[in-house]
């Protein structure tokens, strides 16, 4: 707290933390994607229904249990933390706690091998089988082969000290190259970037001190608010008014220069 004071940037981080996600971004089209699928819900029922069962057959010792009722208290703030997207992969905190709170409910009650078994097993077929399934010998998210060839073009043609705005590509190759971009910086997402006045001030910093290049990926077709597809309009005309369009540098990527 008091480095962002220091720095003056306390306001800033009570509009992005408090102020933004309450006002504006759930007002933004797709920021809220709750609706679970069949096989979302069969998952749920299956790491949660048994946690549920155990809880009722013990509430009359474990409301005076202060462990058990403390890991209830995090299970249930661990997945309200799953809005305002449910994945699974937002799921990784309630995942951990729903474990804990099992092996614990069980330690109460006298149960042999065979059940906790069989439930791990229908765990492991029903969950782990189809992601390993699709996901085994994948490529590593923001960070396939296209991504590492991007981020090697962007290291030699940039130097160190250079500062870039990455307009569409993972802003993740901003850390993995060794990449610096310009302040203020936000990611290109349009629940940020639909604040009013954000773009304007951004505009307003990089006219002090602006990026040098800018790697401009060209939208996928899609609503206009799909990430991927959302192009900020204040500041591609700011580009376009400020830069020169140099050269294309991949399949739909190309590379800006600062005039």
């Amino acid at each position: 707290m008091l480095r962002l004071i220091s720095e003056g940037a306390f306001s800033d981080f009570v509009n992005w933390v408090i102020i933004y996600p309450a006002k504006y971004f759930t007002e933004f089209p797709s920021y809220v994607q709750m609706s679970l699928s069949t096989r979302d819900l069969t998952i749920l029922g299956f790491l949660l229904l048994p946690l549920i069962f155990l809880f009722f057959k013990l509430r009359h010792t474990l409301t005076k249990d202060k462990n058990s009722l403390l890991l209830v208290t995090f299970l249930l703030v661990s997945l309200v933390l799953v809005y305002p997207r449910f994945s699974f992969f937002h799921l990784q905190l309630a995942l951990a706690f729903i474990s804990i709170l099992f092996g614990y409910l069980l330690s109460k009650i006298k149960v042999g091998l065979l059940v906790p078994s069989i439930y791990c097993l229908i765990i492991f077929i029903v969950i782990a089988i189809p992601v390993v399934r699709i996901d085994w010998q994948a490529e590593a998210r923001f960070l396939g082969k296209k991504d590492v060839k991007l981020g090697e073009l962007i290291f030699q043609r940039t130097n160190p000290s250079d500062k870039i705005f990455l307009l569409g590509p993972f802003s993740s190759l901003y850390v993995f190259f060794g990449r610096v971009p310009p302040k203020r910086w936000t990611d290109n997402f349009g629940w940020y970037l639909e604040i009013p006045g954000v773009q304007k001030e951004i505009i307003s910093r990089w006219k002090e001190d602006p990026p040098k290049y800018i790697f401009w990926q060209l939208p996928k077709d899609g609503n206009w608010f799909d990430p991927g597809t959302y192009q900020p309009k204040k500041i591609t005309n700011w580009i376009e008014d400020n830069y020169t369009k140099i050269e294309k540098v991949s399949d739909n990527i190309w590379l800006w220069e600062k005039i």
